[in-house]
């Protein structure tokens, strides 16, 4: 798998991807994914919630190791932690199994893969065949803490590391925003 990668694709609409140069337009699958992603999301935590703009489709042939379909964006207080502020964006990749259901890749859309971005990301969509986000961030001057006020975009990376535990290994994925080194 690649060190590194990104993909773009333009805002979703509706239920619509638009296409990448050259390639077809398609329909988004929504319900289904709606649906694996909100029983992901409610088995790791609460207060869920998912825009179905934030659904992006992965080219088939981008990276042959990943093999992921969609990648979305939604926000979730991970563990019920409670209160106003405990809950953040995350990222989840989405794919089809054998039968034509979607499933969340677990290693790919671990909510600790997440971590170093903005609480608040509005948007994920393609540009030139990389992935960015919009998002926004808190003055913490002048901001409450439901209202984070100032606009700030990124470009998404995924990241592979091997980590050795004793004699074995795991392979850690995680992503990373190109505003942190």
């Amino acid at each position: 798998m690649k060190a590194a990668w990104g993909l773009l694709l333009p805002l979703v609409a509706a239920c619509a991807t638009p296409a990448l140069a050259g390639e077809p337009k398609h329909k988004v699958p929504v319900k289904p994914i709606e649906k694996a992603l909100l029983a992901y999301a409610r088995s790791i935590g609460c207060n869920e919630s998912f825009d179905r703009r934030n659904i992006v489709a992965v080219p088939q042939d981008y990276d042959v190791d990943a093999n992921f379909q969609y990648l979305v964006v939604y926000w979730l207080d991970v563990g019920c932690s409670g209160g106003s502020a405990m809950g953040r964006s995350l990222f989840a990749v989405l794919r089809p199994d054998v039968s034509g259901d979607y499933f969340v890749d677990p290693e790919l859309s671990r909510p600790e893969a997440t971590v170093g971005f903005p609480q608040d990301i509005d948007r994920v969509f393609v540009r030139q065949g990389r992935i960015f986000y919009s998002a926004r961030e808190f003055d913490f001057s002048k901001d409450a803490l439901c209202c984070p006020s100032v606009s700030v975009s990124g470009e998404l990376s995924l990241r592979t590391r091997r980590v050795d535990i004793g004699q074995d290994g795991a392979t850690m994925h995680f992503w990373v925003d190109s505003r942190r080194p």
